[in-house]
């Protein structure tokens, strides 16, 4: 099933107003809202590139912490405070 919904983009601090079109619980298009006077459809570079982003597997969705040597890819899940804690005593040693 298909349908529109309004929201604003979250890309930048601007938050321009969007008109998302959704298929089977998935975002396939984006768009500028046309109601919008100022914007009509137009959308900058980010909020095009938003749907990208979304679903962009390599796109961290969690924390996560190395575990070998830089560019292995071997990362674990953690939780925020654990990051927080991680960074943290990275940057005061």
């Amino acid at each position: 099933m298909k349908k529109s919904v309004y929201s604003i983009c979250g890309m930048c601090a601007v938050r321009c107003p969007l008109k998302v079109e959704v298929e089977n619980g998935k975002v396939v298009w984006v768009e500028g809202n046309k109601h919008d006077a100022g914007m009509g459809t137009a959308l900058c570079v980010k909020g095009g590139s938003s749907i990208d982003f979304h679903y962009d597997h390599e796109w961290p969705h969690s924390s996560r912490i190395r575990e070998a040597e830089r560019g292995s890819g071997k990362r674990r899940t953690v939780a925020w405070e654990e990051a927080y804690d991680y960074t943290r005593d990275k940057l005061t040693t």
